[in-house]
């Protein structure tokens, strides 16, 4: 199975091993892997086998080469922590304020600007699983009375920090 295009392929689970892995440890890891799908060792299930073999091998490529191997490594945990909000705080709906002049809730961010509350949460602090950008000019997206995840994330309109947006029933946790 090839992964989607936006998601690259994770070479350390190619090869059955951990990022923390001695170099040893990948190329016996590879090893074991080349023998068992080496296409000359195939019957006549062809084609899956020989993309896995190439894949190993593309893998064992990459993270052969101390230099690569830790470029590697730095694009993939560039990538995990692009794929992450960095939640600048957790906050409940009753911690934004009103703010009379723009007519909105908002929470006060660590660069001097403001969070503010999408109009759809203001009643219901039950949102959709996403990220919201404040600065949207369609508030009305991403919340839902019924939805019990707590996993809502309101984005700053000025900067790249995130609040995370608490539901009513996890205060009591």
């Amino acid at each position: 199975m090839t992964p989607p295009p936006s998601m690259p392929i994770n070479y350390y689970e190619v090869l059955n091993c951990h990022p923390s892995d001695s170099i040893e440890e990948i190329k016996k890891s590879y090893q074991n892997l080349v023998l068992k799908h080496h296409p000359d060792k195939q019957n006549a299930s062809g084609n899956q086998n020989i993309e896995q073999f190439y894949r190993i091998d593309e893998a064992w490529k990459m993270l052969r080469v101390p230099e690569q191997r830790k470029k590697y490594d730095a694009e993939m945990k560039q990538r995990k922590f692009d794929a992450e909000p960095i939640v600048h705080a957790k906050v409940y709906r009753q911690d934004f304020n009103f703010d009379s002049e723009s007519q909105n809730f908002i929470y006060p961010c660590r660069c001097g600007s403001f969070f503010v509350l999408p109009d759809d949460c203001i009643e219901s602090v039950n949102c959709d699983s996403s990220v919201i950008n404040s600065s949207d000019d369609s508030k009305s997206n991403g919340c839902n009375e019924n939805n019990d995840d707590d996993e809502i994330y309101i984005e700053c309109d000025e900067c790249s920090f995130v609040v995370q947006l608490l539901s009513n029933s996890t205060r009591s946790r």
